[in-house]
């Protein structure tokens, strides 16, 4: 029985040679479909759904069990086996129709020409189908093309791409005979170049490994992807794709906003993990912004400018960092993977306010998400009123996170409230339908293939994307973000002072969830990452005043120093013993630190972070203070380990273990002897040789906790 992680082909009359799952999956998108086979290969493929259909099926009738238990025969292994990409419907979705190549075309002297600095030029004719992996910017010279959902037409704007394997890879596809322009990314400021610092960026690009180089790849970030072995050797391509449901949704949303009042089209999107919600958001996004764009007047005369995006999912945010809810202004489409735009604020989107739950999941704090997001909705409703609003919410549909999804839905009461699964749980579709005040529909799930990097590698890929921003704009055409390829260990970081009262650089360190003793305080911080959050009236730490005080009703606006302790080293921490948050509506985070270091001799702590110079100024130009939140923020594992995988083997692409990264320290499986001189002795690193083990009792204990939420019985 399949499941959204894996699928597994067996034919039982065949025997099978030990290979990935990857390279499994290739082998069967390399075989061609006769022509006979394809109307069995739509009748007869299994649905991949999410992990909820399995529980479905066992509330069907017996004869429904038995059809998924009983192995598959031959004949129809030979039909999965023979599965081919899905063709694009011109919106940008998929159709019935199987194709034998990604890309449609092949490259000659009449349709393609290479310039000296890698641009390629193409001149295709109307319907067909480019499938590019890479970086690259992408400028259309004549005609109208779509991609993700987006329908661009000529004119003088380049659009940034980034198409990794490891998420769908967006096909641009021709409406007309267009005329385009690929122009590469320059490899020494794009973010192919983290590569040489982590195994999760590698084998995911245009990457040369195991093949000749010419002069023409050393030029380009991009490569046009004709058949299944012109992909990756350690990956295979899956494309951004819209199933025929989604297509018609999608433009029935696009109708209706288009006739909706002001501030009343709302669409929140929701549904189990892996379900597609973050995809159909991003098509969603991307479809009004090229719609509303094209001239089109709305049937009540308003004038939009831009998409407004409430992301209420910790765990794989879109624009931010993980750990944080956000509401963003998009002005433009979006090309890319969420680790491919982690500022907050760039020239297709700014982040209009943004809070740290400091942990990937509302689990540890519901009160916290739900005080975050009627914030951040209370934003909207005062500033991006004129937009529309597209609600993304986390996969947690189960108990105290159906809970908070029918709160949230019952606060915004949304125009649209979509489902993503035909696959229940039965009881979570009837929770939330009834706390829909108007329409609620569900969709079936994305279509899911092998994934090459789990949401832990994405989580760690996002993360290091963000503190590698470099601050000169060094992008395509000077429009897309730039990043530096040298390990954090080489920056000269931030010197933050920590004693001084109010004139301090950093007025406290405030944790969420598990308190430290102030002794150890130091250790608890040091080398991992924190929120800066910005004080906009005392008022937001009544809550940690009222729980240290035992009394609820207190209220205070004064600076009390009886909730305040320091450490040793004279570290300024918050007594928060009952475990009080920061009230949203007086705070803001403007972005995350890692700690590098702690300076006791001159009460220094030494911080990398992209936060502008100009964002720390402002506040405090107002008056505002500035303290740092600590919480379960993944462990930047991926961070301690730069020098070594830059210095010692750029090209490994052994990927970390998650069950050993989450214990807070990295555990490094060295070959090498170069690699071992390199990685002893640096911190938080732990070197295991051959065979050699962690001892047990060495992870991270977690404590078991009830998370249902108090009903006040």
């Amino acid at each position: 029985m399949s499941s959204n992680k894996r699928r597994k082909v067996d034919a039982p009359d065949t025997p099978q040679s030990a290979v990935s799952a990857i390279a499994a999956r290739r082998r069967l998108r390399g075989t061609t479909p006769s022509s006979g086979e394809s109307s069995a290969v739509e009748d007869s493929t299994p649905k991949v759904g999410n992990a909820f259909s399995v529980l479905q099926a066992l509330k069907g009738a017996n004869s429904s069990i038995k059809r998924e238990q009983a192995p598959e025969t031959p004949s129809k292994a030979k039909r999965i086996s023979n599965e081919k990409p899905r063709s694009e419907h011109p919106s940008g979705s998929s159709t019935p129709n199987r194709v034998a190549n990604y890309t449609s075309f092949r490259l000659n002297k009449q349709n393609s020409r290479s310039k000296g600095d890698g641009t390629l030029e193409l001149r295709i004719g109307e319907g067909e189908r480019c499938v590019i992996q890479g970086t690259y910017g992408l400028k259309i010279i004549s005609g109208t093309v779509t991609v993700a959902g987006a329908t661009l037409s000529s004119g003088e704007t380049i659009y940034s791409i980034h198409a990794p394997a490891c998420h769908g890879v967006p096909v641009i596809r021709t409406l007309e005979r267009c005329q385009l322009q690929i122009i590469p990314e320059k490899l020494t400021s794009s973010i192919q170049s983290l590569a040489r610092l982590s195994p999760l960026y590698r084998g995911i690009w245009n990457d040369s490994e195991g093949k000749e180089e010419n002069e023409t790849s050393k030029k380009q970030s991009f490569q046009l992807v004709f058949t299944p072995d012109d992909a990756l050797s350690k990956s295979s391509i899956q494309e951004l794709s819209s199933p025929a449901e989604w297509n018609k949704k999608l433009g029935s949303l696009v109708e209706t906003t288009r006739q909706a009042e002001r501030g009343n089209d709302a669409i929140l999107v929701c549904g189990p993990k892996g379900a597609g919600k973050s995809t159909f958001s991003k098509l969603l996004t991307n479809r009004l912004l090229t719609c509303h764009s094209s001239g089109v007047p709305n049937t009540n005369g308003r004038q939009i400018s831009g998409i407004a995006v409430l992301d209420l999912d910790p765990g794989q945010p879109e624009y931010t960092p993980a750990g944080t809810l956000s509401l963003v202004h998009v002005t433009k489409p979006n090309f890319g993977a969420p680790f491919s735009h982690t500022s907050l604020n760039d020239t297709s989107y700014k982040v209009v306010r943004c809070h740290a739950l400091a942990s990937p999941s509302p689990a540890f704090s519901p009160d916290l998400f739900l005080d975050c997001a009627n914030d951040l909705y209370d934003t909207y409703k005062r500033t991006l009123r004129n937009c529309p609003l597209i609600i993304n919410t986390p996969g947690w549909i189960l108990g105290t996170g159906l809970d908070l999804l029918s709160e949230a839905i019952s606060r915004f009461a949304p125009a649209q409230v979509i489902y993503m699964s035909h696959d229940g749980p039965a009881e979570t579709v009837e929770i939330l339908e009834a706390a829909t005040r108007r329409s609620f529909s569900t969709l079936p799930s994305q279509p899911v293939d092998v994934s090459i990097r789990t949401a832990a590698h994405l989580r760690a890929m996002q993360a290091m994307s963000y503190f590698h921003l470099s601050k000169s704009k060094a992008g395509i055409a000077d429009l897309g973000l730039s990043w530096h390829a040298r390990p954090l260990t080489s920056l000269r970081p931030w010197q933050i002072r920590y004693d001084g009262g109010e004139a301090a650089g950093v007025n406290g360190i405030l944790s969420y969830d598990y308190q430290a003793r102030p002794d150890l305080i130091a250790d608890a911080i040091n080398g991992m990452v924190l929120a800066v959050v910005v004080i906009e009236d005392e008022l937001a730490l009544d809550k940690i005043r009222c729980a240290n005080k035992g009394d609820e009703e207190t209220q205070s606006s004064g600076v009390d120093a009886s909730y305040m302790s320091y450490s040793r080293e004279g570290l300024p921490t918050f007594l928060n013993a009952r475990d009080g948050v920061l009230d949203p509506r007086y705070s803001r985070t403007i972005g995350l630190v890692l700690i590098r270091g702690i300076d006791t001799a001159s009460k220094m702590l030494q911080v990398i972070t992209p936060i502008p110079m100009a964002d720390i100024e402002a506040a405090r130009g107002q008056g505002h203070r500035i303290i740092l939140v600590h919480g379960k923020f993944d462990t930047p594992t991926w961070a301690y380990m730069e020098d070594v995988y830059e210095r010692s083997n750029p090209l490994a692409t052994a990927l970390p273990d998650d069950d050993e990264v989450t214990s807070g320290e990295e555990d490094v499986q060295v070959d090498d002897m170069d690699a071992e001189a390199n990685a002893d002795g640096m911190p938080w690193v732990e070197v295991l040789r051959g065979n050699q083990k962690r001892p047990v009792g060495s992870s991270a204990w977690r404590v078991r906790r009830d998370l249902g939420r108090s009903t006040g019985d």
